[in-house]
């Protein structure tokens, strides 16, 4: 089975796979955030939304991904960016957070679970 095109640019510090802005979302609500907020994002990629948060001064940022490579380029960017992500892993969906992002992961999960978050 060929893995999925991100696999191998996740594997790069170099490219950035989905663009390095972040989701015009999180810029837009940005305002209305808290700083102390558990904020959870589903399906984060390589990390830019994350990253972004925690250059805005966000600290409790928990972030998962299907791939390992993702969540390793999103702890080596937030190494070299000096933010702190150390929590990108074995992340339970079922933890409570006051704001949940999901930009595109969900929408290819079938689970009856996830429609009562």
């Amino acid at each position: 089975m060929d893995k999925p095109f991100w696999e191998e640019s996740y594997l790069n510090n170099d490219i950035s796979t989905f663009g390095i802005e972040p989701n015009v979302t999180i810029k837009e609500f940005l305002n209305y955030y808290q700083k102390d907020w558990e904020i959870l994002d589903v399906g984060c990629g390589e990390g830019k939304n994350d990253i972004f948060l925690a250059k805005q001064g966000f600290q409790n940022i928990d972030a998962f991904d299907i791939s390992e490579a993702g969540i390793d380029k999103l702890k080596r960017i937030a190494k070299n960016n000096s933010g702190d992500m150390s929590s990108c892993n074995g992340v339970s969906i079922f933890d409570d957070y006051f704001t949940f992002h999901d930009f595109y992961y969900l929408q290819y999960v079938i689970n009856v679970h996830a429609y009562n978050i």
